[in-house]
Formats: structure tokens, C-alpha cells, sequence
């Protein structure tokens, strides 16, 4: 009598397309390379973290009222160092060792989750209502008018208050910071 086969997990999907997985332990072994291709669950980068983390003035991270801000919040504070222009003559940042496109392309990144599609650090700024941050960000290369509009699931059906249009410009006048709009 013949026994059955005993059933096998089936492969991972990386194994099926035969790509490499990497090893976060050697693939990060820099600030750069955590700025370049560090992904939370939600599809984040590092600048959507730090982003999200700061606080505006004395309240909770884009709660209403609180008005620009976050002066003296570590993570804003971070934010406005590793996104300072590669200065005139040098061929990367100081600080992060990125070039001018590595660092645009940074300041441009966009969610690649669901939740967040396309959700880029531009958009939360102005959502912050965070001028010098939304400035900062363009002096890095940030992609105002390229970029594609947000799409995310958590962006579909918000009322009149909410997100409408899915670019930076269109969170900030929803919101009504006409200062970023400007």
C-alpha cells in the first residue's frame, strides 16, 4: 500500500520569483542606506517616521489649532538637519553622505503602502502646517507639481474637511494654511 505525501509549505514568493532576500543587518549599515531604503510596515520611510513623530507647537502631532511649530521637538529638529541642500561644491551632504539627487529623491519619497499611497514628506508637511519644513524640502528637491497625487485608502471619502485632490497643496488648503499655499 502507497503513503500519501506528506504536505509541503509552499516557497516563499522571493524564493518563487528566485530573487534575493536581503539581510537588514548587512543592507543597513549606514545612515544613508537607512534614509535610502529603510521601509516600515505601512510602506514609511525614515522622513514620513520622523514626520509623523513630531510634535507642533505643545499639542499632539497634527492635532487642529496647533499652528506651526515644533520648535525645540528632537524630531523636527532632525528633520531640518538631514534635509539641509548638499552645500555649493561638495558632492554630498555632510551629514548623511547623499548626493543632490539621492537627497531629492529622499525629500520626494513616497508612501508605498496602501493606507498612505503615494503620501510623500511634502504632504505631511503642509498637513503640520510646518512652512520652514515645506521649505526645507523644496531646497532639497522635494517634487511639488510632478509628483502624483496621493491615493490612499485612508484618503478616499474624507468630508470637507479632509485631503481632497491628493497633492501637498491641496492638504494644506483643505486645512486652511494659506501661508503654504502660497
Amino acid at each position: 500500500e502507497q503513503q500519501p505525501e506528506p504536505l509541503k509549505a509552499p516557497a516563499p514568493a522571493s524564493a518563487a520569483l528566485a530573487l534575493p532576500v536581503p539581510s537588514p543587518v548587512t543592507k543597513f549599515t549606514s545612515l544613508r542606506d537607512v534614509l535610502l531604503y529603510g521601509r516600515g510596515w505601512y510602506g514609511e520611510s525614515c522622513i514620513h517616521l520622523l514626520l509623523q513623530l513630531m510634535v507642533s507647537g505643545g499639542g499632539l502631532a497634527g492635532a487642529a489649532g496647533a499652528g506651526v511649530g515644533g520648535n525645540g521637538c528632537p524630531y523636527r529638529s532632525a528633520l531640518l538637519r538631514i534635509l539641509q541642500p548638499v552645500p555649493p561644491g561638495a558632492s554630498t551632504h555632510p551629514m548623511t553622505g547623499l548626493t543632490k539627487q539621492q537627497l531629492a529623491d529622499l525629500a520626494s519619497m513616497a508612501y508605498e503602502g496602501s493606507l498612505y499611497y503615494g503620501v510623500t514628506p511634502l504632504h505631511l508637511a503642509a498637513a503640520k502646517n510646518d512652512l520652514p519644513l515645506v521649505r526645507a524640502l523644496l531646497a532639497c528637491g522635494a517634487q511639488a507639481a510632478e509628483a502624483p497625487p496621493a491615493r490612499g485608502t485612508l484618503l478616499r471619502g474624507v468630508g470637507a474637511r479632509g485631503y481632497l485632490g491628493g497633492s501637498a497643496v491641496s492638504f494644506a488648503a483643505s486645512a486652511g494654511y494659506l501661508p503654504i499655499v502660497q
